[in-house]
């Protein structure tokens, strides 16, 4: 196998004003270019936009472009982030308490009708949390070819992947049973649905997952057959986002006792 080598960004919040982040924005493309920075991949693990701005920035993803160009990236890869949601910052208006209450209905601090142990989320459910990032579709549908946007576009398949020459690309929404309030340590992805993306992946390549929220901010119960899936399908290489900061956090499968999944 070739070398393959990736840039990791995270939480641009691209809306966001002011001198600063206009700098840093400006200067990153620049300073990829400067210090010959090459690679074959861009991965965004989310947060686009900063919801509390306002609407997705009207730059036509302009800054991506100019990021996959400045390091010759053949491809890119996107994860939603909590902002990129409607998750009712505000005052919740009528499309976001839709969704808002659908959240609290299926998994909403520990309570609702999920349960890991089946990981079934209603489809019902699943076409209004999918209606409520409209925006961000929108948003990549300007940098994104219409094939891959059509994966985003499926209430019934939230998570997917993604082959390459070379890779796996997991995408998992995280984002997914989140709304305004929600616990940032309690979340879930939908294990029924994680298990059918997963069985999509070619075992013959290494697999990395995105997502924006890591592993520690799932809820305890869907982290175990989270980790117990991950295992038994050999995916080693987790990268999210929403901390806004470098953090590399080992999971040593060995150290947990197997769930029993049969």
């Amino acid at each position: 196998m070739s070398t393959v080598k990736w840039l990791h960004l995270s939480d641009l919040h691209l809306n966001t004003p002011g001198f600063g982040n206009s700098f840093l924005r400006d200067e990153l493309p620049k300073f990829l270019i400067r210090k010959g920075i090459v690679c074959d991949y861009v991965f965004c693990t989310g947060d686009l936009r900063d919801a509390r701005q306002g609407e997705f920035p009207e730059d036509n993803g302009q800054f991506l472009k100019d990021i996959c160009d400045a390091v010759g990236a053949k491809d890119l890869f996107i994860v939603p982030g909590n902002h990129d949601v409607d998750r009712g910052d505000g005052q919740l208006e009528k499309g976001s308490l839709i969704r808002h209450k659908t959240v609290q209905k299926i998994y909403f601090s520990g309570k609702g009708y999920y349960r890991p142990e089946a990981g079934i989320i209603e489809p019902d459910d699943l076409r209004v949390l999918n209606e409520k990032q409209e925006g961000f579709r929108n948003y990549i549908s300007k940098i994104l070819p219409a094939e891959r946007m059509a994966l985003y576009k499926d209430p019934m398949r939230p998570h997917f992947n993604i082959e390459t020459e070379y890779l796996n690309i997991l995408h998992v929404d995280s984002t997914l049973v989140y709304t305004i309030e929600q616990e940032n340590n309690n979340l879930i992805v939908g294990l029924n649905l994680l298990y059918e993306a997963i069985k999509t992946i070619n075992k013959n390549k290494p697999t990395i997952l995105l997502t924006h929220f890591a592993y520690t901010m799932l809820a305890q119960e869907e982290r175990k057959y989270v980790r117990e899936l991950l295992f038994r399908n050999g995916i080693q290489l987790w990268l999210a986002g929403h901390e806004h900061e470098h953090n590399l956090q080992p999971i040593n499968y060995s150290t947990f006792p197997p769930v029993n999944l049969v």
